[in-house]
C-alpha cells in the first residue's frame, strides 16, 4: 500500500478494522454495575451519577436515539456498542497522536493497534464500563495539547482544554 496514502488514511483503516473486532467480541456477560448502568438508563434514574458524571447522560441519550431506528434493541448492548465506538475514536486519535510526534506509518499502526487490543484497554471496549469514554477524552486532550504545542492555535488550545474538563467530569 501506498505510504503516503497510510499515512492519511492509516487511522481512520486501523480504526475502523479495531471498531469491527470490538463489535464482534462484544460480551455476552456484563458486571453488576453493568446491568446497574444499564437499568439506570432504562428507567431514566440516578443519570448524573457523581463518580461517572457523563457516562449516563451519554448513554441514555445515545440509547434513545439508537432506539429511533432499532426500538427492541437492548439497552446493555447498545452501551456496549457505545464502547466499542468510543474505543475506534480512541485508536483513531492515538494513531493520530503518534504521527504528530513522528512515528513512521507501520510502527504507529502496530502500536495503535497493540494498544487497541491490549487486554486493559479491550476489557473496557467490550463491556459495559464507564472508563471508555474517559480514556477517549484523555487522550484527545493530549492530541490537542501537542497539536497547540506544535502550532500555537487558540482552536488546538480550545479544544485540548475542553477535552480535559470534560474528561474530568467523566472521572468525577
Amino acid at each position: 500500500m501506498n505510504e503516503k496514502f497510510f499515512e492519511r488514511r492509516g487511522a481512520a483503516i486501523v480504526a475502523t478494522l479495531l471498531f469491527l473486532i470490538y463489535t464482534l467480541g462484544i460480551s455476552n456477560l456484563s458486571t453488576i454495575d453493568g446491568w446497574g448502568y444499564a437499568a439506570d438508563i432504562v428507567n431514566g434514574n440516578s443519570l448524573l451519577r457523581p463518580h461517572h458524571l457523563l457516562y449516563s447522560i451519554t448513554g441514555f441519550y445515545w440509547a434513545k436515539l439508537i432506539h429511533i431506528v432499532l426500538p427492541n434493541a437492548e439497552t446493555i448492548y447498545l452501551l456496549k456498542l457505545l464502547n466499542a465506538l468510543c474505543a475506534s475514536i480512541t485508536a483513531f486519535i492515538f494513531f493520530r497522536l503518534l504521527q504528530l510526534i513522528g512515528l513512521d506509518a507501520i510502527r504507529t499502526t502496530a502500536f495503535t493497534i497493540v494498544s487497541g487490543l491490549n487486554w486493559g484497554f479491550l476489557r473496557f471496549t467490550i463491556d459495559n464500563e464507564t472508563n471508555i469514554i474517559p480514556i477517549m477524552l484523555s487522550v484527545g486532550a493530549t492530541y490537542f495539547y501537542l497539536k497547540a504545542e506544535n502550532t500555537p492555535k487558540s482552536t488546538y488550545m480550545f479544544f485540548r482544554d475542553f477535552w480535559r474538563l470534560q474528561h474530568a467530569f467523566t472521572i468525577r
